[in-house]
């Protein structure tokens, strides 16, 4: 009997360990990583909670990243819709007053973000009905829509960078696999909000955009709060150094 028991708790341990984790973040070109999730209400189109933790990280040459938390609970953090990256897309963005390096004293710091919706006034592929899940992808630079959203020309005049953190000294960019794992939990105000998560993992196994949600995953979403909003806070100085 105990050599059953000890087999059988065996198995479990290997049948645990052999589960793939969910990594619950995603990478910029430096190594670090962003990881966190935020609260978005489509009815308003407008982000009422937010806490993404950026690691630091340095490229090797001059730009050098603090660790730093963008949160709604810290003052004069803002998260907005913001930029614009044509019809197909929808820019948001995060800003820091505080975060940034200070060079030439300008201590702000954004994290931009694009995904695939309608010209800043709404998201492509958010869940249609309360407890769904779908997953978009995020926009990068690397990825397949970069040339249809200007990521890398920054055109037309006013377009954003697409998923990159900026400050005065410069940017780094967000990176492949990148998505946004969303869930409607039904708000009580009778709002449309989504909650969304950034993962690097694809839903299913697929590529992204409006995968068919994963039972097992449920739970887990459902405690996660919303990921990439906008900046209305987005500084020309800001563009002219991804332009550069």
């Amino acid at each position: 009997m105990k050599k059953i028991l000890i087999a059988t708790a065996l198995c479990a341990a290997a049948c645990l360990l052999s589960t793939p984790a969910r990594a619950q973040s995603i990478s910029f070109t430096d190594g670090a990583t962003l990881t966190g999730s935020l609260t978005y209400d489509a009815t308003t189109n407008t982000f009422t909670q937010w806490n993404l933790a950026v690691t630091a990280g340095n490229d090797g040459v001059n730009n050098s990243f603090t660790a730093i938390t963008y949160s709604n609970t810290i003052a004069g953090d803002t998260c907005a819709p913001g930029g614009f990256n044509g019809a197909a897309f929808y820019d948001f963005s995060c800003f820091s007053a505080t975060g940034g390096d200070g060079s030439p004293g300008f201590q702000g710091r954004t994290l931009s973000l694009v995904v695939p919706g309608v010209a800043d006034s709404s998201i492509a592929g958010l869940p249609t009905t309360p407890g769904q899940t779908t997953q978009i992808a995020l926009v990068t630079n690397d990825s397949t829509l970069a040339s249809q959203a200007s990521c890398l020309g920054l055109q037309p005049v006013g377009a954003a960078p697409c998923s990159v953190e900026g400050q005065s000294s410069g940017g780094r960019a967000l990176v492949q696999p990148a998505f946004l794992n969303i869930t409607d939990p039904s708000c009580a105000t009778g709002d449309i909000c989504d909650t969304m998560v950034f993962t690097s993992t694809p839903m299913n196994g697929g590529g992204g955009n409006n995968s068919v949600p994963e039972p097992g995953t449920l739970p887990l979403l459902g405690t996660g709060l919303a990921a990439l909003v906008g900046l209305g806070m987005w500084k020309k100085g800001s563009l002219a150094i991804f332009a550069s």
